[in-house]
């Protein structure tokens, strides 16, 4: 059974995995926003790093979900 994907699908599960490795980044080194940007827009409460990877974790969760039913889609319409 050959699935002809298309360019959804590689970019639903391109952007899905940045998403998780900026909320993963995020999660373990909390300050590398700031370090890289120069600014503390929270004032280094932790509130703004704390919304990125909820953010992006929801981000990642929702491409994942679109790139599934693409995948159904192309397995469904190879049959």
């Amino acid at each position: 059974m050959r699935t002809q994907l298309r360019w959804w699908f590689w970019s639903e599960s391109i952007l899905g995995g940045m998403s998780l490795g900026i909320a993963l980044l995020t999660a373990v080194w909390r300050d590398w926003a700031e370090s890289i940007f120069d600014t503390a827009p929270d004032r280094s409460s932790g509130m703004v790093e704390w919304a990125v990877v909820v953010g992006m974790a929801m981000v990642a969760g929702l491409l994942a979900m679109l790139a599934r039913a693409e995948w159904r889609r192309a397995t469904t319409a190879a049959l």
